[in-house]
């Protein structure tokens, strides 16, 4: 088995960008859920909820914990601006993390986003990510497997109406 170090840490909850925020949010037992908001879903949050508990394709709880108001940065990535724009924010999360967990190590400062400093490339190959998520499917996850619902819909439909 090889040995691993844990040399840098970072957070993304909501009301908390960093773990110091979020260790603070635990001290105060501050409730930082939030209303599902239609932006988030793609269409109004009430289409999806229904109160009675187990009721086939609905949530009965319009509560969550949604990261709201993050602004990534992305000057200074190595992949183009645009292209992290078109990006889902579950990408863009893990990105800041990511770099954020490195400055935490001290492999990288903060304004040497994209390049490790003098030395530190080395360490950087030899970087891993474990990244924990629960926030799956996305709000662009959908275009991986569109073509795949369709076909299996269409199929299904089709042999219905027969």
């Amino acid at each position: 088995m090889d040995k691993i170090a844990i040399i840098g840490i970072s957070t993304l909850f909501p009301d908390a960008a960093t773990p110091q925020q979020y260790w603070q949010n635990l001290v105060e037992r501050k409730d930082s859920r939030s209303a599902a908001t239609a932006d988030q879903m793609g269409v109004s949050a009430e289409i999806f909820y229904n109160p009675a508990q187990g009721t086939q394709d609905k949530y009965y709880c319009l509560q969550g914990g949604y990261v709201r108001d993050f602004v990534f940065d992305a000057a200074g990535d190595r992949l183009p601006a645009a292209q992290i724009e078109g990006m889902d924010d579950l990408f863009k999360w893990g990105l800041y993390v990511a770099d954020q967990a490195l400055e935490d190590a001290r492999i990288r400062g903060g304004s040497g986003k994209g390049k490790g400093e003098r030395g530190k490339e080395e360490i950087l190959k030899r970087t891993g990510v474990v990244l924990g998520n629960l926030l799956f499917p996305t709000q662009k996850s959908h275009f991986l497997f569109e073509g795949l619902y369709r076909e299996a819909v269409e199929g299904a439909v089709g042999e219905l109406l027969v």
